[in-house]
Parts: C-alpha cells; structure tokens; sequence
C-alpha cells in the first residue's frame, strides 16, 4: 500500500514537471485553451510591428515582433476572473506562421480572427 502510494506520488511529479502551467495559469488569469485558431495580426500603425511578450501582461519582457498582416495560430487565450472577458483586452498565446515561428503574447486588439480564418480557407484550396 505505501509502496503504491509512493509510485503514484512520484508519478504525479513528474507529470507536473513534464507539463507546468501556462504563464497565464501562473499569473492567475482564466485560460481557455482553444483548439488552434487562425489569425491575422493588426497593428495600430500600418506597416509596423506588433511586439510579442513573453508573459500575458503589458510590463512583460518582448521576445520580438509580429510583421503587421502576418498569420499567427493562438494557441490559448486568457482573461481575468472578474466579469466577463472584452475580446479587445484578452491576453492571447500566439505563435508566428511564418520563421522564426516566434511565440508570445499580445492583446486581442492586435489579432483579426475573420482575416485569419479567410487566409486559412485559402490556403487549403
């Protein structure tokens, strides 16, 4: 029985060892891990770059940019506990389309889902 008990504590170690938390989990924000989502990026100046950050939060360390018009696969968006999430200010986990297939987070300020899901279609034409 303890020797159970011991194996299956150990197992769960390593689980959470293989697999930690999101940032966003970690920072406390709610997750919804979506299943990979097109999109187009949008920046608020044509022709400039959006910066990606390392955690869902503005103060956050950039890990590089996202060309203005580029494709991007969110891979999980996060909001906050309280009251219902604004599209415009949910924190999104993205990662470029194109190289150096860089991943970070942006707002959803940045993010066009109607261009992404139009730039899918056609690519599986």
């Amino acid at each position: 029985m303890v020797r159970g008990l011991f194996t299956l504590t150990i197992a769960l170690l390593v689980v959470m060892l293989v697999s930690p938390p999101s940032a966003a989990v970690a920072l406390g924000l709610q997750t919804d891990l979506t299943a990979e989502q097109p999109a187009v990026l949008v920046s608020p100046k044509p022709n400039t770059p959006v910066p990606l950050y390392l955690r869902p939060a503005p103060n956050q360390q950039n890990v590089g940019y996202g060309p203005d018009g580029g494709s991007v696969t969110v891979l999980e968006q996060a909001g906050d506990y309280f009251g219902g999430s604004d599209p415009q200010t949910t924190w999104n986990h993205i990662r470029l389309d194109s190289p150096p297939y860089t991943e970070g987070w942006l707002e959803g300020k940045y993010l066009s889902f109607q261009a992404g899901a139009l730039a899918s279609e056609q690519n599986s034409e």
